[in-house]
């Protein structure tokens, strides 16, 4: 890894790692976290709230979900014109599979890389949820050798299913890594 950052706006919605080979590849791995509604009576505590005041403070009038959407691909669209290939992995909080986000997603040309690779309809990501939320997006010149979803349980413990994916190297960085 030789460079990293975060969201610029500061409110902690990803941070990311660039990995970058020899000949010039470049891709950059994020973790990014999209904020659920906040239920009625939230005291004004849950990250929909901050996030929420924050974007009021800024005079902004989309709500955090849709200011997240707007930012994130803005960004990721700036990458990919530097020829920079993106690896996502992100909680979503809604359907992977039909929500806004996937849509966003795929307009600017990431791929789902569990629902691409998967034969069987995706399983619920979080423990107590009945759809995924969760996902992993790549560009689509990154090509898996596997990925999956392991059962609640497995792997590192808390909420929300752990999921894998692995490439080869030559397909992630080029034939010579620094």
């Amino acid at each position: 890894c030789n460079r990293n950052g975060v969201d610029d706006s500061g409110l902690g919605r990803w941070s990311w790692s660039q990995y970058s080979g020899r000949d010039g590849s470049r891709v950059r791995v994020v973790a990014a976290y999209r904020p659920c509604r906040a239920p009625a009576g939230s005291k004004l505590t849950t990250v929909w709230d901050q996030h929420t005041r924050y974007l009021r403070s800024t005079n902004c009038s989309l709500n955090p979900r849709q200011k997240f959407d707007q930012d994130i691909a803005t960004l990721f669209t700036s990458w990919i014109q530097q020829n920079i290939r993106i690896v996502l992995c992100i909680d979503a909080n809604e359907d992977i599979t039909t929500g806004d986000f996937n849509r966003s997603m795929s307009e600017i040309g990431l791929i789902n890389a569990h629902q691409q690779y998967e034969s069987e309809p995706l399983p619920p990501t979080h423990d107590r949820g009945t759809s995924p939320i969760s996902a992993m997006y790549i560009s689509a010149t990154l090509v898996p050798t596997q990925a999956g979803i392991l059962p609640h349980g497995h792997g590192i413990e808390g909420d929300h299913h752990n999921m894998f994916i692995d490439f080869e190297h030559r397909n992630f960085l080029g034939e010579d890594l620094h």
